[in-house]
């Protein structure tokens, strides 16, 4: 690589000890006007956010019109939107083509902490899905665990164009797709690329105030606080809006054992699974 490349690019290792295990809250919420759907049986379509206003074309980007239904793939995933919606550009990710994710990890706040992620870490993804039941939303809300990422890559600071290598990898996620349509967008954004262990989980994994207890702690160690008056839905989905490392095994013992059950329980368990080949 080249010396005037101003970002830096990691390979997964050969030896890996316990992952730490980051989340990531992805898609659309009630802030978006838009749902992704969960159907009776547990199985789920990932609906991602609109993408930012601004551009002068659609070269290379996503408009939801061009999006399938991972469960029919001769279904549009319009099917879900409201037909405002069809001919928007939304941000494709993460995206289950590529296996990436990719953040502003180096201006937005929210993201920062995942430049502490290392190759060979997970980064789960949280997702808010509503009931979808005899062809319409019924209103019940919730969130799941959609899948997780297994670090084998990292592009990270990207502010200049990558090689034509790197964007045959990776070029499936919207950071370079926008990045490419209109350069001022390589503003130092990170991509995180997944190994073949990465997961898109079939069936969702409900993530509810038992789980959080169960597993997860606030930044200071100290379990989450459910304040009255605020439902568990909105206490979930204040404490995951910034991005952060969840559960690290090299803070301890009891943190380790944590870890763990928590990638045999919420991880592990789903089944069936499609995996990134």
């Amino acid at each position: 690589m080249g010396e005037q490349r101003n970002f830096q690019l990691q390979m997964r290792p050969t030896n890996q000890m316990l992952p730490k295990i980051f989340l990531a809250n992805v898609g659309v919420n009630s802030n978006h006007g838009l749902k992704s759907p969960r159907f009776a049986d547990g199985r789920f379509e990932f609906v991602t956010i609109p993408e930012l206003g601004g551009f002068q074309g659609a070269e290379g980007l996503v408009r939801y019109s061009e999006l399938k239904c991972w469960n029919e793939p001769e279904q549009p995933l319009t099917r879900y939107l409201p037909p405002s919606q069809w001919n928007n550009i939304t941000h494709f990710d993460p995206e289950f083509i590529g296996w990436t994710y990719g953040d502003e990890c180096g201006r937005n706040p929210r993201a920062a902490s995942l430049k502490q992620i290392q190759v060979g870490d997970l980064l789960v993804f949280l997702a808010r899905l509503t009931d979808y039941h005899e062809g319409q939303f019924i209103e019940q809300a919730g969130f799941y665990l959609i899948g997780y990422l297994e670090i084998a890559e990292i592009l990270s600071e990207v502010r200049s164009q990558p090689e034509a290598a790197i964007f045959e990898r990776l070029g499936h996620n919207a950071h370079l797709r926008r990045a490419r349509n209109q350069p001022g967008w390589y503003d130092g954004f990170y991509i995180f690329r997944g190994s073949p262990h990465s997961r898109r989980f079939e069936v969702a994994q409900p993530f509810r105030r038992e789980e959080a207890e169960k597993y997860l702690r606030d930044r200071n160690g100290k379990p989450w606080k459910w304040k009255e008056g605020h439902s568990d839905l909105q206490t979930i989905g204040s404490y995951t809006r910034t991005c952060r490392c969840i559960l690290n095994a090299g803070r301890g013992a009891e943190e380790a054992e944590r870890t763990l059950a928590f990638m045999e329980n919420m991880l592990l368990i789903n089944n069936p699974i499609s995996g990134n080949p």
